[in-house]
């Protein structure tokens, strides 16, 4: 735990206790810094930093949405930005062979793969597309009337199969 004292500034409203200066939660940020740039929880900041009695006031300034969340988002979003650099300087070094027509390998390929499944500007070129086709009510009724199926016999059918204590009687003929 912190044995520093806390700065703080008088409260706006003239009234209570004072409020924690912004120089203070700037300490706090850069004292938390190295974990958040690992993509770690501000939990896990504050826990490694031993600067968890003060993980109140920090979740309710971090709550507010100003400098300090934005700081503490860039931080954590510090992680996925490294690797998303580092495929795209693979992704380059692949293209580049491809443009010398040089072969390559299985693990280039497993990246261009990754990249086109995973990487959301890939998205729109490689995604798997489903299509549903809706049926009317109506239109199911009509599919029907053309099938030449004789639905005595299929119900005859399925009634053997239901009944049948043994092995299936189904496509037996």
């Amino acid at each position: 735990m912190s044995k520093e004292p806390i700065d703080t500034v008088p409260n706006p409203s003239g009234m209570g206790r004072p409020i924690v200066s912004e120089e203070q939660y700037a300490q706090w940020l850069e004292i938390m810094r190295p974990f958040l740039m690992q993509g770690n929880s501000i939990r896990y900041a504050l826990d490694r930093t031993d600067l968890t009695s003060h993980k109140d006031t920090v979740y309710e300034k971090y709550r507010l949405g100003d400098w300090f969340a934005d700081k503490i988002d860039t931080y954590r979003a510090t992680m996925g930005e490294m690797v998303n650099s580092s495929f795209s300087k693979l992704n380059q070094i692949i293209n580049d062979k491809i443009a010398q027509g040089v072969p390559l390998s299985r693990e280039d390929t497993d990246i261009l793969k990754f990249i086109a499944e995973k990487h959301r500007t890939s998205q729109p070129f490689f995604v798997t597309r489903v299509e549903n086709a809706e049926s009317k009510r109506e239109d199911v009724g009509k599919i029907l009337d053309r099938m030449e199926t004789d639905y005595d016999e299929l119900g005859r059918q399925a009634e053997k199969q239901i009944l049948e204590a043994n092995t299936p009687v189904q496509d037996q003929e």
